[in-house]
């Protein structure tokens, strides 16, 4: 599976115009890095909403409702669809 995500890595973001990147294997559940501060604003925006009435049923409802009201970093939605295409691609790498 690494492999596939070095290859990723070192092609996708290039296709996409990016002049660089950079990996940060960041271990789960230590809570010290970015990605958990993130995590955590992101909830507490999101209890802030429920607490004043609204309703968040899905992911959709929460993109929604959270970059309407400007409260959470800037957010991404990433749908069914492109988690297969995700995939499809995947599978075309490991076959190789």
């Amino acid at each position: 599976m690494c492999k596939d995500n070095f290859y990723l890595l070192s092609t996708l973001p290039f296709e996409e115009g990016f002049k660089c990147v950079n990996w940060s294997f960041m271990e789960a559940g230590h809570g010290k890095g970015a990605p958990d501060e993130i995590g955590a604003v992101i909830k507490r925006a999101a209890d802030g909403v429920v607490l004043h009435g609204e309703d968040i049923v899905n992911a959709v409802s929460m993109y929604d409702t959270l970059t309407k009201k400007s409260i959470a970093p800037h957010l991404f939605l990433i749908t069914d669809g492109q988690f297969e295409e995700q995939k499809k691609l995947h599978l075309k790498i490991y076959r190789r």
